[in-house]
């Protein structure tokens, strides 16, 4: 009965969003590759911003646009498309937030994660990852920042609406969720996620970059101020393991989040 509700509700939302978008942007809009895009430019930017000269932000950009992920979902109009493009832009707030040092990004950023929120309740796991982030290292003195607590306050308006509508249907969505995700542990689809990711959440030729761009953020003087990147990984990592995820859930951070770092910053490989 709950998911017969859920569905009623959600009936007309697609084609709604498709026609609309249609009528604004007409067919380049589906022909722009969103979820490729979302990866790339954020990435070289990233790679930009972190000090990195342009064989860094080609690399960073090329190495985001030829994940299995973003080939596989860059031409369908689907939540994946959007939720990629979340994940990615509070990847790249908070590289900015980082390198600037300026609070006011927590603004940039909650609105990211409210609008991801709308979009696939995963963002939570990214979310809780920045917490830890932010907690772990010399960051949490933005705790003392009032621009911090107002990107919380923001995502939590932009997400508002949705949480009314779930206490009003009492929470049907879950209901849903759950069914979907024993289904997923029941199919074996949840299966090896680890070493899912590197094959399926990223193309196999840019594993030993993410994994320089780790060894960057963990073990380095210069990628010390970036550290809280590479525990929002770390941690939103082990809560995909723990919740038993799909193996592409982690494709959104890995180049995002990881790879460009090792690029980008004050003696990398590439400048």
């Amino acid at each position: 009965m709950g998911l017969c509700r859920l569905s009623a509700s959600n009936t007309f939302a697609g084609p709604i969003c498709v026609h609309s978008l249609w009528s604004i942007a007409g067919r380049a809009a589906f022909l722009c590759r969103p979820c490729t895009r979302a990866c790339s430019d954020p990435n070289r930017h990233d790679a930009r911003h972190l000090g990195g000269g342009r064989q860094a932000q080609v690399l960073a950009a090329l190495a985001a646009s030829i994940s299995g992920v973003a080939f596989s979902a860059g031409m369908l109009f689907q939540y994946v498309s959007f939720d990629y493009l979340w994940w990615v832009a509070a990847a790249y707030f908070i590289v900015r937030l980082l390198a600037s040092d300026d609070p006011r990004w927590f603004l940039a950023l909650g609105t990211a994660i409210g609008l991801g929120m709308l979009t696939k309740y995963t963002m939570m796991f990214l979310a809780v990852g920045i917490a830890a982030g932010v907690l772990l290292t010399p960051a949490r003195r933005y705790l003392r920042s009032p621009w911090l607590w107002c990107g919380v306050a923001l995502a939590s308006v932009i997400f508002l609406p949705n949480f009314q509508w779930q206490i009003r249907h009492h929470f049907v969505s879950l209901d849903a969720l759950q069914s979907i995700h024993a289904r997923d542990i029941r199919m074996g689809r949840t299966d090896g996620f680890v070493l899912d990711q590197f094959w399926i959440a990223t193309n196999p030729a840019t594993v030993p970059l993410w994994l320089a761009g780790l060894y960057y953020l963990f073990a380095t003087k210069d990628g010390k101020c970036y550290r809280p990147i590479g525990w929002m990984f770390i941690v939103t990592f082990l809560l995909f393991v723990l919740g038993r995820g799909r193996s592409y859930y982690m494709a959104r951070v890995i180049p995002c989040c990881s790879l460009q770092e090792r690029y980008g910053a004050n003696g990398g490989l590439l400048r």
